[in-house]
């Protein structure tokens, strides 16, 4: 038994606002407001694990009947015995498990870019740029993986039997038989898992602003 799982998760969320520039007279003003609320809530699981094998259960063992002896006779029953569980449950080998996640999360990005590039930059007096960010992040990621749990198990042996009536009379002997159980399996076999693996990533990159001015 041969398993891969690969869980991948990634979450990516943007929040881009700029205002453009206002000209009041001789002054030049921009105001970038913003306001924002993310929440990620991410689970990755990756499972090769929890298999099982198992050898089959021997059967339980008849009855060795009845035994009577008369007049001076011998007479010895048959043995009732169970049956042996199964020598190999044969063997486990499982794959890699690998999840990973990855959270960007890109929130209130302005990016301002003023260029006075006429015949009147000499009469603008003031060049004023106002950002107001506000932002709550909320991250929640979670990842497992897991290859185990796993398990191997043999036969069980059977019940044994009933050993029988047994009569002697006369100066006779009556031997009756074995009632034995069954054997477990004597090999439950191997395994062998994979590797592993868990991964998560998270970047936030919040209330960033990037003003340029040119004159």
């Amino acid at each position: 038994m041969k398993k891969l799982l690969i869980g991948l998760v990634s979450v990516a969320t943007i929040v881009l606002m700029s205002a453009p520039a206002l000209a009041s007279g001789s002054d030049i003003k921009v105001e970038n407001n913003n306001s924002a609320y993310v929440k990620n809530d991410v689970n990755v699981g990756a499972n090769t694990g929890w298999n099982v094998t198992a050898g089959g259960d021997g059967g339980s063992g008849g009855g060795s009947g009845t035994t009577k002896a008369y007049g001076g006779s011998t007479a010895t029953g048959g043995d009732a015995n169970g049956g042996n569980g199964g020598e190999n449950s044969g063997d486990i080998t499982t794959g890699d498990a690998t999840a990973k996640a990855k959270v960007v999360n890109v929130v209130n990005t302005n990016k301002t870019k003023i260029e006075v590039d006429c015949d009147c930059a000499n009469n603008v007096d003031d060049v004023k740029v106002r950002n107001n960010n506000q932002a709550k992040v909320k991250n929640y990621v979670g990842v497992g993986a897991d290859s185990g749990n796993n398990a191997v198990w043999g036969g069980l042996g059977g019940d044994a039997g009933n050993s029988g009536y047994t009569k002697a009379s006369g100066n006779s002997i009556a031997n009756g038989g074995d009632a034995n159980g069954g054997n477990g399996g004597a090999n439950s076999g191997d395994i062998k898992t994979g590797d592993a693996y868990g991964k998560a990533k998270v970047v936030n990159i919040v209330n960033k602003n990037i003003t340029k001015i040119r004159r």
